[in-house]
């Protein structure tokens, strides 16, 4: 009989991409990069590299919040929201939400996505309700667990992509 070692639980830290610029040097910024892209690419795995200089443009947006859940200088998960105004209404997007493919099953999914919600309604919500909105392979089975975060599904959606 086969027994499975549970992977000990790293202490994470949940932190902005802008904390994470402020603290790291330039050549560690780099190899942030290359980390970043290695976890965004078990949910996306054509993503092109990112670059310590896009990690940088991202921070400095006012419409933009990525989080990271960090072990020192590793990420082990990261989402991402963007500010819409359909019809002048804030909306938070969230994008890229992905937990190390070693490490799911132990919260860390769950952490980084209610920091980002929290954030996203201090940043943007104006002391009113904050609509967020995001979509999702049903590949992914998923739905519990955005359920258990308060969203519903609107309607099975087809989405539309092109690069020009």
């Amino acid at each position: 009989m086969q027994h499975e070692t549970a992977l000990p639980m790293p202490a994470v830290v949940t932190k902005d991409l802008r904390q994470i610029i402020l603290e790291i040097s330039p050549s560690e910024l780099e190899c942030f990069a290359e980390r970043a892209t290695a976890l965004l690419r078990q949910l996306i795995p054509s993503l092109p590299a990112l670059t310590s200089s896009q990690l940088v443009q991202l921070a400095a947006s006012v419409t933009e919040i990525v989080l990271f859940l960090v072990d020192g200088k590793k990420p082990l998960a990261t989402a991402q929201a963007s500010l819409l105004l359909p019809a002048g209404e804030p909306t938070a997007y969230i994008s890229n939400v992905v937990a190390d493919a070693a490490l799911r099953g132990h919260g860390l999914g769950m952490t980084i996505m209610e920091e980002l919600l929290r954030l996203a309604k201090d940043r943007w919500g104006g002391g009113r309700l904050l609509r967020y909105t995001l979509t999702s392979s049903p590949a992914r089975e998923l739905e519990r667990f955005y359920r258990r975060l308060g969203f519903s599904l609107v309607k099975p959606t087809i989405r539309y992509s092109c690069w020009r």
